[in-house]
């Protein structure tokens, strides 16, 4: 064998040794149970989920930590009264499946954390029991991958930071809205399993306001740390604990408790207190406290909702273990800040009502062409979702939504950013496959249009690079739909779009007319292509054009798009017509 050839062979026996330890490396040997819905059999379980932050990223959560704003207590009386309360549990209002509450060995367990607090919050103001999207954070979150993605840890802060821009909560059973990252792909290449655009974002919760709320316990005393998180639980709010492991045999002792012992057992953190925060081996973790238990005088304990599964072998059937609460609450790990070994915190959040859109001066008909800014009422989270406050191009309507008038006359939305979205109402003549297609521009590669029907994905256009925001094409897809009334999402990939309108036609899609480098459009929505060089606007070039082609447009194209006397065919006569439009 030749030597390079040789040297060869070792390289790529290297790199692949490289890829596989990327992605099965672990710190310690307990074994994580795949057990998420979503997990096929070969994916590699990993032995650590959870979160390793930066010396940097973890100095900015202890400070974040600090200076959150305290979170409000009973009063007096109430607590007089609820210090003769010895039980409490919230965990009959969270709505999950145990085993699929596991996010496997990827670091979001904050994400678990920060939604169990904020389903009790909805149980108890809306009475709605309902599962939550973890999905839909991981997929919105910091553009769903990369470094700074959700699967590489975050705090309850970040969490409310993303509620308060999003405003909408998502229903687990939206389509693809269950969680899909609990992989070994989402592991190694820090991105989560499901473009945000494919999830399905109606019905959603919409959320009015959310902020992050300390519990202090801290500086004042066990006793006193104690009644404030009691306080808060018989408030009816969940509490987000997040909780320091600092070194490997913390992380070690942990698991080791979680997967082996039973939900009777009570996990005790104490004799790790003042243990040095060791950055390479230590770990950091979230969970959901839901009650407590103060029965037992020596026995008392915090009952915590994990998001590891169902132990090693089902020995957790509910998802819960008991933290001790006589603890040191002031306690801390020694690093160059200082690092608390708890944190106690809540969300304060006020739902809004859940609406339904409403269509936009009556359904938009189908066969037939709908314009872009007429968009179903109800506002954000319900119609659409914008990014930005404000209508950027002041035109047309007064939301969020952004809308210029174009050069060539009309409206378009505009400003288009990723992850954004509109809703409309369709009312849809007769069941079938309909052209639809999209009048749009983009400046830059890479942008998509997804549709949705009544909440299903229904299919993806790819738009291409127009060169600017003046110069639009057509995109057409086939799309299936039922007779009756239908409700239409379009969602947008890639920022730097314009949409102008959607038609609807039951024939086959129109083409480029030889002589021209783009397709014809429709300039009024009537149907009609009267722009057959599709430059934009109707001039004496599309009448040259028209006599030129009228045998190919007769052959080729769908002749109820360029049969403007109506008798159903192409001939002399629409030209005439055409020209009399100018």
């Amino acid at each position: 064998m030749q030597r390079h050839t040789l040297y060869y062979i070792l390289v790529i026996g290297l790199l692949l040794s490289a890829a596989v330890g990327a992605v099965s490396a672990a710190d310690n040997s307990v074994p994580v149970l795949s057990s998420a819905v979503n997990i096929s059999w070969d994916q590699a379980p990993s032995s650590d989920p959870f979160m390793h932050p930066s010396p940097e990223a973890l100095k900015r959560w202890v400070d974040e930590y600090n200076a959150a704003p305290e979170a409000p207590q009973p009063g007096f009386l109430k607590r007089m009264m609820a210090s003769f309360q010895s039980q409490q549990n919230l965990l009959s209002l969270i709505s999950y499946v145990p085993s699929e509450r596991n996010q496997n060995p990827i670091g979001n367990c904050w994400v678990w954390a920060g939604t169990g607090v904020l389903e009790v919050a909805h149980t108890g103001q809306k009475n709605i029991r309902d599962r939550l999207s973890i999905q839909y954070l991981d997929s919105n979150y910091n553009g769903g991958s990369g470094p700074d993605w959700a699967g590489e840890g975050g705090t309850l802060g970040d969490f409310v930071g993303f509620y308060g821009e999003q405003k909408i909560a998502v229903p687990w059973s939206n389509a693809n809205a269950s969680f899909q990252d609990g992989t070994a792909y989402s592991q190694a290449f820090k991105k989560a399993g499901v473009a945000a655009v494919d999830i399905q974002m109606i019905p959603n919760y919409p959320i009015t306001s959310i902020t992050e709320q300390r519990i202090p316990t801290m500086g004042v005393g066990n006793s006193s740390a104690i009644a404030s998180i009691k306080g808060t639980l018989d408030g009816g709010k969940a509490i987000y604990l997040g909780f320091v492991m600092p070194n490997a045999d913390a992380v070690s002792s942990f698991s080791n408790f979680w997967y082996y012992q039973g939900e009777d057992a009570v996990w005790d953190p104490s004799p790790f207190v003042g243990r040095a925060y060791d950055p390479a081996r230590g770990a950091s973790h979230a969970v959901t406290i839901v009650g407590y238990s103060m029965a037992d005088p020596n026995n008392r304990y915090w009952i915590a909702l994990n998001s590891m599964g169902t132990g090693a072998s089902g020995n957790r059937p509910d998802g819960t273990f008991r933290i001790k609460m006589d603890i040191n609450y002031d306690a801390t790990c020694p690093y160059f800040f200082t690092v608390p070994m708890t944190t106690w915190e809540t969300v304060g959040v006020t739902f809004g009502d859940s609406l339904t859109p409403t269509p936009f001066d009556g359904p938009h008909q189908v066969p037939g062409v709908l314009q872009a800014e007429e968009y179903d009422y109800g506002g954000e989270g319900v119609a659409y979702h914008d990014t930005t406050a404000g209508n950027a191009g002041g035109a047309y309507r007064t939301d969020d939504v952004d809308i210029e008038e174009m050069s060539a006359g009309g409206d378009t939305v505009a400003y288009i950013r990723d992850g954004e979205w509109l809703e409309y109402t369709l009312n849809v003549a007769s069941s079938g496959s309909y052209t639809t297609t999209f009048r749009t521009a983009a400046w830059g590669s890479g942008k998509a249009i997804r549709i949705q029907v009544d909440g299903q994905i229904a299919g993806t256009v790819q738009i291409p690079n127009t060169g600017s925001s003046e110069q639009y094409t057509i995109v057409s897809t086939t799309l299936p739909l039922t007779a009756g009334v239908r409700h239409l999402t379009i969602a947008f990939v890639g920022d730097g779009q314009n949409l102008d309108q959607i038609s609807f036609t039951t024939g086959p899609a129109v083409q480029v007319v030889p002589g021209a480098t783009v397709l014809p459009l429709d300039l009024n929505g009537d149907g009609l292509y009267e722009d057959l060089n599709g430059n934009g606007g109707l001039d004496f070039n599309d009448v040259v054009l028209f006599f030129n082609q009228m045998d190919w447009i007769s052959d080729h194209e769908p002749v109820g798009a360029f049969d403007f006397n109506q008798n159903g065919r192409v001939d002399f006569n629409d030209i005439v017509l055409l020209f009399n439009q100018i």
